[in-house]
């Protein structure tokens, strides 16, 4: 099992629970003993720049997750020293404490979250969420679409990922999974190429990304 590790500043105190080995991507200031590479494209630009370099060499599995796991996963600990999964397993059930609505995530505290959002809108249904408001408007004003148009489907044709979904998908918040090896290998290496691309024209995208890693994988 690989631990791959996007930070920006955050504390690794935690690493030292966890018995195996780890790759850290530092995107704060430089640190000796990290690998420091700029900071462009949130989380999603680490876990494919980790995909594109080692396609070949693959570990079994490997855990991607931000420096700080324990605000979107207060049991993130327990998660990866239990797993037991076939291809993807999110380990997050929130964004933050309050969002989404405790009463909405707090049974799902043991294991992972599934929010049902609007591919149209990126707008969860169960709850209000203000914070997609600007990350949908940038997207499409960046690419001059008219509102009612599927941002999902645009996105996915976008970087070659097929949609035959309707109206809904599901997501898990901020982008923290373990994967199997052979789950990532279900696409060639010029897909992931090609997503690293489009994720380092603009952060924005790392919202859009968010939304499909279960729908990509699972």
């Amino acid at each position: 099992m690989l631990l791959v590790i996007s930070r920006f500043n955050e504390k690794l105190d935690w690493l030292s629970e966890i018995n195996c080995e780890k790759v850290i991507y530092n995107k704060g200031k430089p640190l000796d003993g990290f690998i420091n590479i700029p900071n462009i494209g949130r989380e999603t630009e680490t876990y494919l720049k980790y995909i594109v370099e080692n396609y070949n060499k693959l570990p079994e599995i490997i855990i991607f997750t931000q420096a700080d796991p324990f605000t979107h996963s207060p049991n993130f600990l327990k998660l990866i020293k239990n797993l037991d999964f076939s291809d993807i397993l999110p380990l997050t059930v929130r964004w933050k404490p309050d969002f989404p609505p405790k009463l909405i995530y707090e049974k799902f505290l043991d294991s992972y979250y599934l929010e049902t959002i609007s591919k149209f809108t990126l707008a969860p249904l169960k709850h209000w969420d203000s914070g997609i408001a600007d990350p949908y408007y940038k997207y499409i004003n960046m690419h001059n679409l008219n509102i009612g148009t599927d941002v999902i489907k645009h996105f996915c044709d976008s970087i070659g990922l097929i949609d035959d979904s309707q109206d809904i998908i599901s997501f898990f918040y901020s982008s923290c999974f373990a994967i199997k090896k052979e789950t990532i290998l279900k696409y060639n290496l010029d897909f992931y190429s090609n997503c690293l691309k489009i994720i380092r024209k603009n952060d924005n995208y790392g919202y859009l990304f968010e939304r499909i890693w279960w729908k990509m994988f699972k």
